[in-house]
């Protein structure tokens, strides 16, 4: 017990030291990405000591996860009433907030896009829609379309609505996956979630995987989930991956019907091409400096980019080494579980599509609930509880590669092993058909 104790406070910590360590990082320092990358191993240790062991769930444990996202709530509430500071505090945990004027502006990308319901400009990715911070639009347009026609112009009734709707997701789902591994809880105190709270667009994509995770849980039928994917599609383009992926897997549904939501799917990503390829234009902003992830921070005409990427391959090597025990286990989830095969390639299509912030990571958080599925699939649990919590660090474009390479690898070898296994099978029935 006094290891256990000693171990959570050594690991406490390393957390503190993440959250402080970002905001003295040199750009571009080749001895600090040295330094964040024992920190990460460091803290993979640190992880492991700690959460590789089952505990038992426990009401207690939803209990305090319940106090602690009220206090989130109440936290929002009191920015309302000009009393930010409690929350300025906690949002240390992910990144920064947004002004404007010396005043905290909840929900920064949330109002790009109320901003445009009582503006009188046309909605055109690229243009100033009376955006607060005079941004360029870069969101689908057709969100901005049913935001004026729905009237939805006040980013904190917004905000706080998909906060809490959020946060009721997650607790009705603790219920539900009742998770023997701690480091679940801890997933929603990272900086990419905290920072996805304090933007609040991405929240709404996020909420609406996870119902559909907790759907294929509970068997709901799966046109449920189908149409709550395709709302999350039209909020972000990447859940289409999910979506036409699902479609092609759900044996319920007969042939008709899935050639119809995939023509439509592909349908609406062509008409949208254009918009696509404009929103990534826009978009591209980011550091090899933590804050951001995706293939494009990847570079090689330099010593630092060239580390990076001596980083990533030895790193995506000592990781398939490390969860080469946890692989079947892993494979035969996935076959069971086609949604989380989906989330694998989503986060791939996600990572190789370009540059994005890193609350874009909350991907990670309906993959880790699926995960709780299999207790052979602790490690890459730990794993993607580390990528999280160094995302702000110069070594997170290496760890969100190494993530990619893992998930692309596993999704190409359970594909091989089913072929073979589909082979094997066919030689077996003719073998006994005819012999």
């Amino acid at each position: 017990m006094r290891n256990y104790k000693l171990n959570f406070i050594f690991f406490g910590l390393i957390w503190a030291i993440l959250l402080v360590l970002p905001h003295f990082q040199p750009d571009r320092s080749i001895s600090f990405l040295f330094i964040s990358t024992l920190l990460f191993l460091v803290l993979m240790t640190s992880i492991k000591m700690i959460f590789s062991k089952f505990v038992p769930y426990a009401k207690t444990h939803l209990l305090f996860l319940s106090i602690a996202f009220f206090v989130e709530v109440i936290l929002i509430l009191l920015t309302i009433i000009d009393l930010d500071g409690p929350y300025l505090l906690f949002s240390r945990l992910g990144s920064y907030s947004m002004f404007q004027n010396d005043n905290l502006m909840l929900f920064g990308d949330l109002r790009h896009l109320t901003s445009t319901v009582n503006c009188s400009i046309n909605i055109n990715i690229g243009a100033d829609i009376c955006d607060p911070w005079n941004r360029s639009f870069n969101q689908n347009p057709d969100v901005a379309k049913i935001f004026r026609l729905l009237g939805l112009s006040s980013a904190t009734v917004v905000g706080i609505s998909t906060i809490v709707f959020f946060f009721l997701t997650i607790l009705y789902m603790i219920h539900i996956f009742k998770p023997h591994q701690q480091t679940i809880y801890l997933f929603f105190f990272t900086p990419p979630v905290i920072l996805a709270i304090d933007r609040g667009n991405e929240i709404i994509t996020v909420s609406l995987i996870l119902l559909v995770v907790l759907f294929e849980k509970r068997r709901i039928h799966p046109n449920v989930s189908l149409a709550l994917l395709s709302i999350a599609s039209i909020f972000k383009f990447w859940p289409f991956v999910i979506l036409i992926s699902k479609t092609l897997v759900t044996s319920s549904l007969n042939p008709i019907k899935k050639m119809m939501i995939i023509l439509v799917s592909l349908l609406y990503i062509g008409v949208h091409l254009s918009d696509i390829q404009n929103i990534a234009r826009e978009t591209q902003q980011g550091n090899l400096n933590g804050g951001s992830f995706g293939l494009g921070l990847l570079e090689y005409k330099s010593v630092y980019g060239l580390i990076t990427l001596g980083i990533i391959a030895a790193g995506t090597l000592l990781l398939m080494i490390n969860l080469k025990t946890e692989e079947n286990a892993l494979m035969k989830l996935l076959n069971l579980s086609p949604l989380l095969k989906a989330l694998f390639l989503a986060y791939c299509v996600v990572y190789v599509s370009g540059i994005h912030f890193n609350y874009r990571l909350v991907i990670l958080i309906p993959i880790a609930f699926l995960l709780l599925e299999e207790s052979n699939a602790i490690k890459l649990l730990n794993f993607l509880f580390a990528v999280l919590l160094t995302s702000r660090l110069n070594i997170a474009p290496a760890t969100t590669s190494i993530l990619a390479l893992y998930f692309l690898y596993i999704l190409v070898k359970c594909s091989i092993e089913n072929v073979r296994a589909k082979r094997f099978s066919l030689y077996s029935r003719l073998v006994n058909r005819y012999f």
